[in-house]
């Protein structure tokens, strides 16, 4: 919590009383119930579109996934410090999805900001922006079949689909050279969705199943 007015410190106790009661090992304050001021559309529609996002991508029933306004067991943050300042919101929670720790969210107040501007991001595009690539970036590392394979299968079928039309027209006519570029274009969309797919499939298996030297360590001293 900061100096600028947008959260009360009235609400903590709300917001450590599940971890107290042992009811959730990170707690997040949802400002959508309770909003004392007019947020802007775009930031309310892209906080709405990155809540739908983390919500599939951690099974997890979460209200305000760009919520500052939280609370963590130690252990809980120790586990899920984000590799960015600036994405601490989304990855945070996915990382503590991830290793299976109980999420849960409470509605608090969120006011207009006292005094000051934010010192993140100079407009709410470039937080979208920003937010976006982070979701991505996540969503390669923890989902890489997913990230890779969609887009892959996408181009895979397009490239045969593309080579299918040229057999076609190969079989009704008898020529292929005046359609040259469009089997080249497809053959090209074929190779790179396989490409795609694999590339997917293997990082997914490393990421079940880590090779045994993943997290070895050179003794001190060895070079």
């Amino acid at each position: 919590i900061d100096a600028d007015g947008q959260y009360t410190p009235n609400e903590i106790p709300a917001l450590v009383r599940p971890i107290i009661e042992d009811e959730a090992d990170m707690v997040l304050g949802s400002r959508l119930e309770n909003l004392m001021y007019e947020m802007p559309r775009i930031k309310k529609i892209g906080n709405r579109a990155f809540t739908w996002v983390l919500r599939k991508m951690t099974h997890e029933d979460i209200k305000d996934g760009q919520t500052g306004f939280r609370a963590l067991r130690r252990e809980v943050l120790e586990t899920a410090l984000p590799s960015s300042k600036f994405s601490y919101t989304q990855e945070m929670i996915i990382r503590v999805a991830k290793e299976g720790w109980r999420i849960k969210s409470v509605p608090i107040h969120f006011y207009p900001r006292y005094d000051g501007k934010s010192r993140l991001f100079g407009s709410s595009i470039a937080f979208a922006v920003k937010g976006w690539v982070i979701i991505l970036r996540t969503l390669r590392d923890y989902h890489p079949l997913s990230f890779f394979g969609f887009p892959g299968l996408l181009l895979g079928i397009s490239g045969f689909i593309v080579c299918l039309y040229v057999l076609a027209m190969y079989i009704t006519t008898g020529l292929v050279s005046p359609r040259m570029p469009t089997l080249i274009l497809g053959v090209l969309l074929l190779l790179s969705g396989i490409q795609l797919f694999f590339a997917g499939m293997t990082a997914d298996m490393i990421k079940t199943h880590p090779p045994n030297g993943a997290n070895w360590k050179k003794p001190p001293g060895s070079y």
